[in-house]
């Protein structure tokens, strides 16, 4: 009885893959189309602030501006699990229901760091960072 009881508090339950990329979004929209709010949010699905270890942006010598976020555990999870989940499909990334990026996920993410780079210039990425940085402690 008491190894049934140890085997069901080591079990996680499995995180819920986020639904399709609707196929009938307007690409062309600078807003999000996908689940949003205040906060990170990563193919409609929310990523507390507990969730966040931390937000830079840097200049990189070839792709401009871009932001780095790294994850705690509960988040390293959560985004692993929704890259696996959208494996060659798109997925939104927004800051309080502001596009960010529609990247295409081509593998599982496990390593619980994401940079975002593409078109963002200095002022963009700081003013990212620094709606995420109060929430990342």
């Amino acid at each position: 009885m008491l190894l049934l009881f140890a085997a069901l508090l080591s079990s996680a339950a499995p995180l819920a893959c986020p639904p399709r990329f609707p196929s009938e979004a307007d690409l062309d929209s600078s807003k999000p189309v996908e689940r949003s709010g205040a906060g990170l949010w990563i193919a409609g699905t929310p990523f507390p602030a507990a969730d966040l270890a931390e937000a830079v942006a840097r200049e990189h010598p070839d792709h401009g501006w871009q932001i780095t976020i790294r994850f705690r555990d509960a988040g390293i999870a959560r985004f692993a699990e929704i890259s696996r989940c959208r494996q060659m499909q798109m997925a939104e990334i927004s800051v309080d229901d502001i596009l960010i990026s529609r990247p295409v996920f081509y593998e599982e993410i496990r390593g619980g760091e994401v940079m975002l780079s593409g078109g963002l210039d200095h002022e963009q990425a700081t003013a990212f960072v620094a709606r995420l940085t109060p929430a990342a402690h």
